[in-house]
């Protein structure tokens, strides 16, 4: 046990310390004195410490609780939980209290730490309550909350007995929290022509009517409006746009080198939002996507119709760890072996120095397969430190890097507000 846990403990019991001690000195003054007093004082303080100490263990004794609670739940969001207690006892129960074990944000991630749900003043013999509780789960995953546990410290509050309770033990998935996108600059993908309002790449797939204007030399003369060329007495020409739907493919970086930061203002919560709200942005648009990833085991989640895919996808965002082994460059080339000319590739790039020459070259790889690329590009330094970081020059030819291969990029820091980062 270390000094603070130790320091901690005695905090909690220096009531029942101080009472211990009165006691103690009490005893010890009337062995050495003569008179009824003092021994009465002696007797008065024992008699307290034995009811603070005994008495809590009989007010726990006989109450039963269960909870109710959602099997999902949103980072940040409070949900509502039911509890209900019951008096087995034919004594009247006092001051009780429901904790409960959930996870909390200082903690590591799957770990979980016990807060009081709820208390009740009064429970008569017999009785039963029902309790309503909002709890707010801070980090997303998947927890296993409970059991539950009984504790009271009345009448006196010396000590404090505590009870668990069998069972009331659940499995929580806390998906990540997600924000609002009014639009991404996607491109519409080839071979999804006529499904959507997305131009294409200059001069690849079918056309849209956009309007008219003077004709000009090399234009194609079959597209000249003759009516209005006659009514304005010069010739106009249809001016047509390539349109098409988007596919869209998110490949996060589940590297082990690439979570920088803690709690939530980390590396990887970030991308994880950030993942989350465009997936939910492109299937409320009926876009296929896809979800790749490497970390602990390969992630490759091909579009499937409906909202069933979304949840799949928040699903895997839910559990995602930082795990991988496999550098990101390495992804993005095997990636690059599947995706379509055309198509949106989203990428995340957190890495750490070493990789960021071979990161460079698997984006011009994507580049050279015709991949319409858009960039979140993390400052490693903001994240590591706590207050505002150096401009970090490496990271600043990486920026410009980006920009001279035709790739859109955002630049993400610690503390930024993503959905305006997103919703300029």
């Amino acid at each position: 046990m270390n000094l603070s846990s130790l320091g901690r403990r005695l905090g909690r019991h220096r009531r029942l310390l101080l009472v211990v001690g009165l006691t103690a000195i009490a005893y010890l003054a009337a062995m050495s004195r003569d008179g009824v007093q003092i021994w009465i004082v002696a007797a008065l303080l024992l008699s307290t410490l034995v009811t603070g100490i005994f008495w809590p263990r009989w007010m726990a004794r006989g109450v039963d609780a269960t909870r109710q609670c959602p099997e999902r739940a949103t980072e940040g969001e409070s949900v509502a939980f039911k509890i209900v207690l019951r008096n087995a006892s034919w004594l009247p129960k006092y001051m009780i209290g429901i904790l409960d074990r959930l996870p909390q944000s200082e903690l590591r991630a799957s770990e979980v730490g016990e807060i009081s749900l709820a208390h009740v003043a009064f429970l008569g013999p017999g009785a039963t309550e029902s309790i309503e509780a909002a709890v707010e789960f801070e980090r997303r995953g998947l927890f296993e909350i409970g059991p539950l546990s009984i504790g009271t410290s009345f009448p006196l509050g010396l000590a404090e007995s505590r009870v668990a309770l069998a069972g009331g033990r659940q499995s929580v998935l806390v998906y990540p929290s997600l924000f609002s996108i009014a639009g991404l600059p996607l491109r519409g993908t080839p071979k999804l022509v006529h499904r959507g309002a997305l131009m294409l790449t200059q001069g690849a797939g079918s056309t849209e009517f956009r309007g008219l204007r003077e004709y000009r030399t090399r234009d194609n003369p079959r597209h000249i409006h003759w009516p209005t060329s006659a009514r304005l007495n010069r010739l106009m020409i249809r001016e047509f746009e390539p349109m098409a739907s988007a596919s869209l493919r998110i490949v996060l970086d589940l590297h082990q080198d690439a979570d920088v930061g803690n709690g939530k203002h980390s590396t990887l919560e970030y991308g994880i939002r950030i993942a989350g709200s465009v997936a939910r942005f492109a299937c409320e648009r009926g876009m296929p996507i896809w979800l790749t990833a490497a970390g602990g085991e390969p992630l490759d989640l091909p579009p499937q119709p409906g909202d069933a895919h979304l949840a799949s996808i928040l699903r895997n965002l839910a559990l995602a760890q930082a795990l991988g082994v496999e550098p990101y460059p390495e992804v993005l080339l095997r990636v690059a072996t599947q995706v379509d000319a055309g198509e949106n590739v989203m990428l995340f790039w957190a890495g750490a120095p070493q990789y960021a020459d071979a990161f460079l070259e698997a984006v011009s790889v994507l580049r050279q397969k015709g991949a319409h690329l858009i960039i979140f590009v993390f400052d490693r330094g903001s994240f590591l430190a706590d207050g505002p970081a150096k401009a970090d020059g490496r990271l600043v030819e990486q920026v410009a890097g980006l920009a001279d291969l035709g790739v859109e990029s955002l630049l993400v820091r610690r503390g930024d507000d993503l959905e305006l980062l997103l919703n300029p």
